[in-house]
């Protein structure tokens, strides 16, 4: 009798992404050659850490009153990140699991996918950031454009101050310095942006290829000495620019790894 395939839960579910065939079309019982999940932010924020309402299975963190997420009433489900009190430099960030404890590993031969769609209200300036981290109990995005003072992670990123005000790739590995690449593509108030990374090859070649709308970006390649080496975690985040309510609207993040 032949093995009927069947998804194990929702959060597993990845789907074929155009244009990304090497994404596994769903986790499912067998010889389990990926994990990943995908969140496609249908629940609303309902488990209560520290006073702060956060979807399930992430761990938020805010500065400033009065930022929360909720649930938007848009088809295909979506998260509303709301920055409250129009303070300069309030931040909201979380970041998949416990907020410490990272699963994705960059390895030889182990290829990484992380995708997300969303988009951002962008009354004034706006620091936005999304991508893979070593997941800490702090702030991922500086104040006032600066950059990051944390350590492993790859992230596409905008920054306040900024001449030319678009996205940008950014790779850094452990103590080492951040490397900053401008994407020449226009951060646009109001409009959905599929934002790719994917991870390969092996030891000492690793390289981050960076997508925009599924489109390889090669001016974002983040290279071995900027793809880090410890467990990462899939993150999203906004902090304001200038003194204004900002919000950053989220589709879908998804996140798969070869075994």
């Amino acid at each position: 009798m032949p093995r009927k395939t069947g998804l194990i839960d929702a959060r597993r579910i990845v789907g074929n992404v155009p244009n990304w065939p090497d994404v596994p079309a769903a986790f499912i019982p067998g010889d389990m050659a990926w994990y990943g999940f995908y969140e496609e932010c249908l629940n609303g924020p309902i488990t209560d850490i520290g006073g702060l309402f956060t979807p399930p299975g992430w761990t938020q963190l805010a500065v400033g009153a009065a930022s929360l997420i909720n649930p938007a009433n848009m088809a295909g489900g979506w998260w509303t990140i709301n920055l409250g009190t129009g303070a300069d430099n309030d931040t909201l960030q979380i970041t998949l699991g416990n907020g410490l404890m990272g699963s994705f590993v960059v390895a030889d031969g182990r290829d990484i996918w992380f995708e997300t769609r969303l988009q951002h209200s962008m009354a004034g300036e706006i620091n936005v950031g999304a991508g893979l981290i070593n997941p800490a109990a702090a702030a991922y995005l500086a104040d006032n454009g600066g950059a990051s003072a944390s350590t492993d992670y790859l992230m596409f990123e905008t920054r306040d101050g900024e001449a030319a005000i678009g996205w940008n790739a950014t790779g850094r590995k452990a103590g080492g310095l951040a490397v900053y690449s401008a994407l020449t593509i226009a951060r646009v108030a109001a409009t959905n942006i599929i934002l790719g990374i994917h991870v390969s090859g092996v030891t000492p070649t690793y390289v981050a290829d960076f997508y925009v709308n599924r489109a390889l970006v090669a001016a974002g390649q983040q290279v071995f000495a900027q793809v880090p080496l410890v467990p990462l975690m899939p993150f999203v985040a906004i902090k304001t620019g200038h003194a204004g309510v900002e919000s950053l609207t989220v589709d879908y993040i998804m996140c798969a790894q070869r075994r």
